[in-house]
């Protein structure tokens, strides 16, 4: 089976497409990357890599060739994550994880509306598909916590229940 995990030279990427090597080490786990001076280090560990920018609709088509399965690791632009579901559906790509939002339906300061879309369009290709809803990142709330650490309190909307 052929894996292509899109940004895996970035934080995310490089730790699925680390992982899924040791989870997975008879598939094929394809590299995708945006530039060439990221391919070195990813092809000295064993990757197939591709390259391809999210705003090429022909050359992220043409990297998808072959591949099964795509962990799409999202970008903030609605515009590009639209190329990439295209190339996957265009490539015969059968099956996508999509890096998503927790709750996308609720307001998060406009970070939904990119999901939101992304996701609509990935249900009209219907290509079988998970998306995964990411609850906020750490480096998001820090301001926050340092603000709550000086405060002596951590008010937080979720009342008593739990969160991420």
């Amino acid at each position: 089976m052929n894996i292509m995990i899109t940004g895996a030279a970035g934080g995310y990427g490089s730790y699925a497409i680390n992982f899924l090597k040791e989870f997975a080490p008879n598939d094929n786990i394809i590299a995708l990357v945006r530039d060439n001076g990221k391919k070195a280090d990813l092809e000295a560990k064993g990757f197939e890599v591709r390259v391809a920018d999210y705003s090429d609709l022909s050359g992220m088509t043409k990297a998808m060739e072959g591949v099964d399965r795509l962990l799409f690791v999202s970008v903030p632009v609605f515009d590009l994550q639209k190329n990439v579901v295209e190339a996957a559906k265009a490539s015969g790509v059968k099956y996508i994880a999509y890096t998503s939002i927790c709750e996308p339906q609720y307001h998060k300061f406009g970070l939904e509306i990119n999901h939101k879309q992304t996701e609509e369009l990935i249900r009209q290709t219907g290509i079988p598909h998970t998306f995964l809803r990411n609850g906020w990142y750490l480096e998001m709330m820090m301001p926050y916590l340092e603000a709550s650490a000086k405060m002596g309190a951590f008010p937080y909307y979720a009342g008593d229940a739990k969160v991420a």
